[in-house]
């Protein structure tokens, strides 16, 4: 069953199962998987994942020895 969608609808689509699969806390699902693959038949190219960058933990003690001390 071929779907006459268009690229309007086709984009709709796209976007909600994009923001679907990356909402879902399960992301080895069966459903999941399932939807990733109507994805990927909709929009065969991967969609773009949006860059965070890495998070940077700093120990307390460091914090304390950035302070100048007067004296």
């Amino acid at each position: 069953m071929a779907l006459d969608l268009s690229n309007e609808e086709k984009l709709a689509l796209v976007t909600l199962l994009t923001r679907n699969i990356a909402q879902d806390r399960r992301q080895s699902s069966a459903s999941v998987r399932s939807l990733k693959q109507i994805l990927s038949k909709l929009d065969p190219k991967p969609p773009a994942q949006p860059f965070s960058p890495p998070k940077v933990s700093v120990p307390p003690d460091a914090k304390r020895g950035s302070v100048r001390q007067r004296g």
